[in-house]
């Protein structure tokens, strides 16, 4: 039986993936807009708001944003995890 924490722990690193990649990926993203698509990747895999709560999917966020707000001032800028 798989844990349901660690589970949604590794949906969550798939989404952060998934979102980071599309938001640097695709100019016409701003960071603002990066923030809603980042958090409706994060309910689709992961199951909903309700799940928010996991402070690694928080951190894995932070680092998406930072990511895409870095493109936005530089289109240039390449990703480095």
């Amino acid at each position: 039986m798989v844990d349901k924490r660690y589970a949604r722990r590794s949906s969550a690193i798939r989404a952060a993936k998934i979102a980071c990649k599309t938001a640097l990926d695709a100019p016409q993203y701003q960071a603002a807009q990066s923030v809603d698509f980042i958090i409706r990747i994060h309910h689709w895999y992961v199951g909903g708001p309700e799940q928010m709560d996991d402070e690694y999917s928080f951190e894995l966020i932070g680092v998406c944003l930072e990511a895409a707000e870095a493109k936005a001032k530089d289109p240039t800028y390449v990703y480095q995890p």
